[in-house]
């Protein structure tokens, strides 16, 4: 993307709508990567509301976990819409959806942006962004009413504002989780009042499918969601017996298998997230029962390392993860 339309992107840098809440930045400096560097970051809310952030780049360990400041009534949302670009979204303590950028070497002003809100209406919980292409951006969030809202950007044209799924009425109990695989290729996966999965997509020939229930299982958690490929979507939730981290996962041509345990004594409370910064690269987060972050990663074959804890930190939301190589 030129330079012409990255100006167009949803970016606010300095901001008078900054901060959410009331501890207002300095923020941190930029970290120190290049764009087409492999790289992951993770974020999550910590016990003083604040929101943290680590990053990996490939060849170096984890950065040290470090505050963004902010007051936050959720977790974060995480995307990128293009390599270099990442996008937050989380709930303030206003009920809205507020938003901010991270523009890596020098692009822009670089750097964070400010917070800014989206819209005046209220929600329920945390966003979930997510990207189809350098010219497409939405968040969706569950509202206040409990029926999820979409808000999508096209670079140009600017927010479409917060609006339903044309005639749906169903609520869910977590936040959505969406993701694409290919251009308008998107997926929506939240939580139902039974405590089952649900999933919607958009349609070759326009517009969305209906709510459908992915397979019988009940869940504790929401879903995350993630795509490594233009062929394979996975989804994971924390399952409501035993507390432990479950996927499935979809194959074109092929749709989706059974609901799959990882193994492990550990146990997880909220939605987990995922990572991809290449082919079948994949990391995955999730918040365990003793407040502590927990990772695994993906070996390949099928192959997943044990959990890990990434330290001994507190959280109180879910983790969320991106990587802006892996567009």
């Amino acid at each position: 993307m030129g330079m012409e339309a990255l100006a167009q992107a949803p970016i606010c840098l300095d901001s008078p709508d900054e901060p959410v809440g009331s501890n207002p930045p300095p923020f941190p400096p930029a970290p120190v990567r290049k764009t087409a560097e492999p790289t992951l970051d993770l974020f999550a809310r910590g016990t003083d509301n604040q929101l943290y952030h680590r990053w990996w780049k490939s060849g170096s360990p984890w950065t040290q976990w470090q505050s963004l400041r902010g007051e936050l009534a959720s977790g974060a949302g995480v995307a990128s819409h293009n390599n270099g670009v990442l996008h937050l979204g989380v709930l303030g303590p206003d009920r809205r959806i507020h938003d901010r950028s991270f523009v890596n070497d020098g692009m822009l002003a670089g750097g964070w942006s400010n917070w800014k809100p989206l819209g005046s209406g209220e929600f329920s919980s945390a966003p979930s962004p997510v990207s189809w292409g350098t010219d497409h951006f939405a968040m969706y969030a569950k509202g206040a009413d409990n029926r999820i809202r979409q808000n999508r950007y096209t670079f140009g044209v600017g927010w479409s504002d917060w609006q339903l799924f044309p005639g749906d009425t169903q609520t869910f109990t977590s936040a959505p989780a969406a993701v694409a695989y290919a251009p308008e290729r998107l997926h929506v996966f939240v939580k139902g009042t039974d405590d089952r999965i649900y999933e919607r997509h958009t349609l070759p020939a326009g517009g969305w499918s209906a709510w459908a229930a992915l397979g019988t299982r009940t869940f504790h958690s929401g879903p995350g969601a993630v795509s490594w490929g233009e062929q394979h979507l996975e989804v994971f939730a924390v399952d409501l017996a035993d507390r432990k981290v479950w996927h499935t996962w979809y194959r074109f041509g092929v749709g989706w298998s059974d609901w799959v345990t990882f193994d492990g004594a550990q146990t997880f409370t909220e939605a987990p997230a995922a990572g991809t910064h290449g082919l079948e690269k994949l990391n995955l987060f999730a918040l365990g029962t003793d407040g502590r972050i927990w990772e695994r990663y993906h070996l390949g074959g099928g192959q997943w390392s044990p959990w890990a804890s990434t330290g001994t930190q507190q959280f109180t939301s879910a983790p969320a993860s991106a990587s802006w190589s892996n567009r």
